[in-house]
């Protein structure tokens, strides 16, 4: 389902300048999600391959980069989560009048007005907070992780006599066996900080997608930690049943 934009928004004059609009925003948003103008598709952002490009063409791309590398919806002003999202508050598609040129009135209306002061705001107060994610051993919670397996790695023989549970080679106390783990067994720690990198990824995508396993995904077996579907398929682990639901539903209303 798609909305037309009143006809002022097709004006030559108004063109240009959500031509320019769109420009910023572009820069805007590609620069929040780490894109530099070299990874945006050649001549989008106005460089001398564009110059010749009449002005309506130009927005029209513009328009279509945002809605689909960035899920903006430039008329709209609405900057959504995802594909879904954006199909949800602003349709398939928001069109401009088919009156073109100087038969479409002037580009100084209300409408005009409030969609220039909706895209200066989101220009200003546009952001993209980054998750932390765990990197260094001493990040919380990685290193809660290490102190459990150096200590579990850590045997205590008798008084004064530790040694390591992978090479069982005999240490004074156990510093000094926390010292030789985290120095001559470092793939343990990576290994673990590598799997709170995870968990820290799946708590985002989960949180940024608002996706919660349905009240009928049942747990089949604790150990094997396997989630079933309501299709009746068996999914490793509560994001992967996540993703699998969302899939099926944006499949069963045709996106």
């Amino acid at each position: 389902l798609g909305f037309v934009v009143p006809p002022e928004m097709s004006h030559p004059d108004r063109i240009r300048k959500d031509a320019e609009l769109a420009v910023r925003l572009a820069r805007r948003l590609d620069t929040l999600c780490g894109m530099t103008a070299e990874m945006a598709p050649v001549g989008l952002h106005g460089n001398s391959a564009t110059q010749e490009i009449a002005a309506t063409e130009r927005l029209d791309l513009l328009i279509l980069y945002l809605r689909r590398v960035h899920f903006f919806c430039f008329y709209g002003a609405a900057w959504c989560k995802d594909e879904w999202d954006l199909r949800q508050r602003c349709g398939d598609m928001l069109m401009r009048d088919p009156i073109v040129g100087e038969e479409a009135p002037k580009a100084e209306g209300e409408w005009s007005a409030n969609h220039d002061k909706r895209l200066e705001a989101l220009l200003a107060s546009a952001s993209l907070p980054r998750p932390h994610v765990p990197n260094a051993v001493d990040d919380a919670p990685v290193a809660e992780k290490v102190e459990a397996c150096v200590a579990q790695k850590t045997l205590k023989i008798k008084e004064g006599v530790f040694k390591c549970a992978d090479c069982h080679r005999k240490f004074k106390g156990p510093e000094y066996v926390a010292k030789h783990s985290r120095r001559m067994h470092a793939s343990n720690i990576e290994a673990l900080r590598q799997e709170a990198q995870i968990e820290a990824s799946k708590a985002t995508y989960l949180d940024e997608m608002e996706i919660e396993p349905p009240a009928s995904a049942v747990v089949l077996g604790v150990a094997a930690g396997v989630w079933l579907c309501d299709c009746r398929e068996g999914l490793q682990d509560a994001l992967t049943h996540a993703v699998h639901a969302r899939r099926l539903l944006l499949c069963h209303v045709g996106v």
